[in-house]
């Protein structure tokens, strides 16, 4: 295996356009993406360390993501054999995860979803009534 030089850098962008950069940057794998507050750089440069608080648009969506993951699991088929049960994490090639994370209709999944467990809810509470 080779063994490449490397550097140290820090980048520094407007908000504005540092979600693209980012995503470019670890997209094309041409460097290894910390923020500030995993960087050594932030304990010698305090002043540049970033917000630890991420914007409020991005929790909410990160939440909703994450109830419907958990709602879909409970719906999707079960990993095959002992290597679904043994292996951590599913594997996702590149064109797969790029084409997800650009894909329009998630927002649309998102609110279908928690328009069926909101619909779930209410048909539970009128049989329990």
């Amino acid at each position: 295996m080779a063994i490449s030089r490397m550097a140290k850098v820090i980048i520094i962008s407007h908000r504005s356009e540092a979600a693209e950069l980012l995503e470019t940057l670890q997209r094309e794998g041409i460097c290894q993406i910390l923020n500030s507050q995993e960087a050594a750089v932030s304990r010698d440069m305090p002043e540049l360390a970033a917000e630890a608080e991420r914007p409020r648009d991005i929790e909410r969506t990160l939440n909703r993501l994450n109830g419907t993951i958990a709602f879909l699991k409970n719906y999707s088929k079960p990993s095959g054999g002992l290597a679904g049960i043994l292996s951590p994490r599913a594997i996702v090639d590149e064109r797969a995860y790029a084409s997800t994370v650009t894909d329009g209709r998630i927002p649309e999944i998102i609110e279908r979803s928690e328009r069926c467990v909101k619909a779930m809810e209410q048909a539970k509470s009128r049989s329990e009534k």
